[in-house]
């Protein structure tokens, strides 16, 4: 590069501002836990936190075939009838979130940003949801990427306190309480039908995570998964979203 180019980009760095750090394309798989009546709507709602403010496309399988909806305060409409279209068209720094149910083992996930698992809040759901993660720490080969849960049906934290104590005393992680959902999802979404890849679900979250890996820019890595092995930090105080801090009560030694 000339020197008069470089002088002329410097300017332009001056006057414009340094162009702001992409983010890196995020893999989830949204597990399903016990969950009230009108599971998808649940799911949905679920989808629309865990993208927030950012631009997120939400994928679930329905009879075979996938559809997908766009999610996030900076959604955009799915384009294209192929996973590859959307991947060609989705924004840097996107958010791929896939709805695996309840019927997924560790293996599968390896290589996912993170785990959230979606449930209700009475006592037979949460502790069905700390089996499911002990399950899925012990088949997950290597480090289990993070994990996260979602309160379906309340405003209370405590259920998600008492889950987090737990998992981290007798499982050594600490998930993150993404929030609350008081109610399901009401929103009428626009839905993108296409073929379910070879191989089902698996495969899907495979080619999720080449695909995000690809499209990741050098100037943001991907999320360190959690190491079973190392303590935990502390937990974090900010309260999560849709849910009111109540003072949780104690956990059995035996169950979340």
């Amino acid at each position: 590069m000339s020197r008069v180019r470089r002088d002329i980009e410097a300017m332009a760095d001056l006057l414009l501002g340094a162009s702001p750090e992409q983010r890196p394309d995020r893999v989830t798989a949204l597990i399903d836990g016990n969950l009230p009546s009108r599971g998808d709507a649940w799911r949905s709602a679920a989808a629309e936190l865990i993208a927030g403010q950012h631009s997120g496309t939400y994928i679930l399988s329905r009879f075979g075939e996938l559809d997908a909806a766009s999610v996030g305060a900076s959604a955009q409409q799915v384009v294209g009838s192929t996973l590859s279209a959307m991947f060609e068209t989705a924004s840097p720094g996107h958010h791929w979130i896939i709805s695996t149910g309840h019927d997924v083992d560790g293996a599968t996930l390896a290589g996912v940003d993170e785990i959230t698992l979606v449930t209700g809040v009475d006592e037979a759901a949460i502790v069905a949801a700390y089996a499911l993660l002990k399950q899925l720490l012990v088949e997950c080969p290597g480090r289990l990427p993070n994990v996260s849960l979602v309160l379906a049906g309340t405003s209370s934290m405590a259920a998600g306190d008492r889950f987090v104590r737990t998992a981290r005393a007798r499982l050594g992680v600490e998930p993150t309480v993404l929030g609350c959902l008081p109610q399901a999802d009401g929103v009428h979404r626009q839905w993108q039908r296409m073929s379910m890849p070879e191989g089902g679900v698996p495969a899907l979250l495979s080619m999720l995570v080449a695909a995000a890996g690809s499209r990741s820019t050098a100037t943001g890595e991907r999320p360190e998964p959690i190491d079973a092995a190392t303590q935990p930090n502390d937990a974090n105080t900010s309260s999560p979203a849709g849910c009111e801090s109540h003072a949780a009560t104690p956990v059995a030694t035996s169950a979340p």
